[in-house]
């Protein structure tokens, strides 16, 4: 066997795709697999960071056998046999593999492709790869969302005992907004993430990327996936009611509070304070979805 990394990894590919357990893959799973397959040689390590992904990516269109999108690749026929043959040793490379219910459904998207590779085919995000997209983002989102339920939960209860009736309704209403974007970006700030708001979000689209790198922030929206209103909203009922818990702020918090950096132009095509009619309560990037803008995690 040579050292060519992109005849290897065009080598890997037909031999993977024979054996594959699955039928759809992300390209950084691909990645994995390749390194710890017969086809890695060492000496691939000290070639381009990038160069694995691309070579890859050469060699799933190369084979002809697979159906590419950009952000996973899916064998077109599959046999579900094993793969241990392929692999040198049980290693754990932390890349998260999200169980469905439906084999037959299955869908992996990896949002952290950054090559410009063409689309052959599209499919709306699933369940399964939604799930994987949040499992993708680079930060502790965990922290975040603990950091956020707590104080914001301290700062809605000082703002009942506020005595004058047009600043306590001022608090609830606008000022619980205000505080949500303050606490996220004493977060991102401690931790020496983020120094402007462009920089503190989950997501960021292709177009803003790009901005970013030209230092066009004019052109950019801080913008929140599910409006904050929806969940906000329920907050403000919720405490007015003296029913409001550190749980459930977690609990909708967790499913919903998810920022996207996107252009002006993008931000057009969203409604601005509500989701589609069609939305059934679970999905937090379908507005996203409806409007066709792509996204991928904005790495730290």
């Amino acid at each position: 066997m040579g050292i060519s990394l992109n005849q290897n990894a065009l080598e890997f590919i037909q031999e993977f795709e024979k054996v594959a357990c699955k039928s759809t893959w992300t390209k950084r799973e691909l990645v994995i697999k390749f390194i710890d397959s017969e086809f890695y040689d060492v000496n691939f390590e000290t070639y381009h960071s990038s160069a694995l992904e691309k070579s890859i990516w050469w060699a799933v269109k190369r084979s002809g056998n697979w159906v590419m999108n950009r952000s996973f690749y899916k064998i077109k026929s599959k046999e579900g046999k094993s793969m241990t043959h392929l692999n040198r040793a049980e290693h754990n490379f932390g890349i998260a593999v999200v169980e469905k219910q439906k084999e037959d459904k299955k869908e992996e998207i990896d949002f952290a492709t950054n090559s410009n590779e063409d689309i052959v085919d599209t499919v709306d995000i699933s369940e399964n790869a939604m799930h994987a997209a949040i499992l993708a983002i680079s930060y502790d989102r965990d922290a975040l969302i603990r950091h956020l339920s707590e104080h914001l939960y301290e700062v809605t209860m000082l703002s009942l005992s506020i005595r004058d009736e047009g600043l306590r309704h001022y608090q609830l209403k606008k000022g619980m907004g205000e505080n949500l974007y303050f606490l996220t970006e004493s977060f991102f700030r401690g931790l020496g993430l983020a120094k402007t708001k462009y920089r503190m979000g989950d997501f960021i689209t292709e177009g803003a990327k790009e901005r970013l790198i030209n230092r066009i922030p004019s052109g950019l929206v801080y913008e929140h996936m599910v409006p904050k209103n929806i969940y906000l909203n329920e907050f403000r009922e919720l405490a007015l009611k003296n029913e409001l818990t550190r749980e459930r702020i977690h609990q909708l918090l967790d499913k919903y509070h998810f920022i996207c950096i996107i252009t002006k132009e993008e931000d057009r095509l969203l409604s601005s304070t509500k989701m589609p009619d069609d939305w059934e309560g679970n999905n937090p990037f379908y507005r996203y979805e409806k409007a066709g803008i792509d996204f991928e995690p904005v790495q730290y």
